[in-house]
């Protein structure tokens, strides 16, 4: 008989907030990185680079990650047309308020250093809102109103939206699929499969879609981040699966350290490599360029919100 699922998980409430912990000193660190951003300081430079990819290849995901188990505990209580009118509440206003208001400030910094607008900082935000698409530099323009690092939201918004869709027509999936988890993750399968799933999905997308954070058509992202935001879900009544990651935890934490190690030499202390690209982007590829926002992280370079 299957044991009985969890109703929460403090541990997993925890790692969401030393998550966004670590979100937070990440952007304060693009500031002073080498990597392309928004605004940049004048004493920017690649020493900071090795602790950003500390960070920078699961960093997002983790929040996926949780905010999929967020999503299971919520269905204990709500039926899918409930969560999907709850989250829309939760998720869609803030995000339209950051969107038109807490985002502005770095939108109009950005403007200011990189495209050497003059005016205040009130003339941009009555353009801003006006969705001015003037602010260009060269053929590329600052798409406004624009949401920035709050992508997130939207991109969580869209994926519960698409999961109480596929639970109000299939109720029975979300069982089936649970112990199908389960039963494909046994031991050590549990540390290997999802690193060569993620990994098949970068190396196979990156090269053919870039990262856009626009919603509609930034694919590489949303094979990634669906696919984490549905194992979260999937996994989140599952003692057998949490008692796994448990035991693994060592090795997780060690291959987690050697993939550091690799990624710092691939991409900053190799000779060869004198512009090094996004982390885990294949040689030579560039984000999308520094001007333009298209309704996602317009200016972020390595960021990814």
């Amino acid at each position: 008989m299957r044991p009985a699922a969890p109703e929460r998980r403090l541990d997993l409430d925890w790692i969401r907030i030393v998550a966004f912990l670590l979100l937070i000193a990440y952007h304060v660190g693009m500031y002073y990185a080498s990597w392309d951003w928004h605004v940049k300081s004048p004493a920017a430079s690649p020493a900071i680079e090795p602790l950003m990819l500390l960070v920078n290849p699961w960093r997002l995901g983790v929040l996926f990650l949780v905010s999929g188990a967020a999503t299971a505990f919520m269905l204990a209580k709500l039926a899918p047309g409930a969560l999907a009118r709850s989250r829309s509440w939760r998720l869609l206003v803030p995000l339209v308020f950051s969107m038109l208001v807490i985002v502005v400030p770095q939108s109009y910094f950005e403007v200011v250093e990189k495209g050497g607008f003059t005016g205040s900082f009130w003339e941009f935000w009555g353009r801003y809102l006006r969705a001015d698409r003037t602010f260009c530099r060269g053929t590329e323009c600052l798409v406004v109103p624009t949401w920035n690092h709050m992508w997130f939201v939207a991109y969580l918004w869209a994926y519960t939206m698409a999961l109480a869709a596929v639970l109000a027509w299939k109720p029975g999936w979300r069982e089936r699929a649970e112990l199908g988890l389960e039963a494909a993750l046994g031991g050590w399968r549990l540390l290997v499969v999802p690193s060569i799933v993620l990994a098949v999905i970068r190396i196979a997308l990156v090269g053919r879609f870039g990262s856009t954070h626009a919603l509609v058509d930034d694919w590489h992202n949303h094979a990634q981040y669906f696919t984490v935001f549905a194992f979260g879900f999937l996994a989140a009544r599952s003692p057998a699966i949490w008692e796994g990651m448990e035991r693994l935890r060592r090795p997780a934490l060690l291959a987690a350290l050697a993939s550091w190690a690799f990624l710092a030499w691939y991409f900053l202390f190799r000779d060869d490599l004198n512009n090094p690209p996004e982390a885990l982007r294949p040689r030579g590829r560039r984000a999308s360029p520094p001007t333009t926002s298209r309704g996602g992280c317009g200016g972020c370079g390595r960021s990814s919100g």
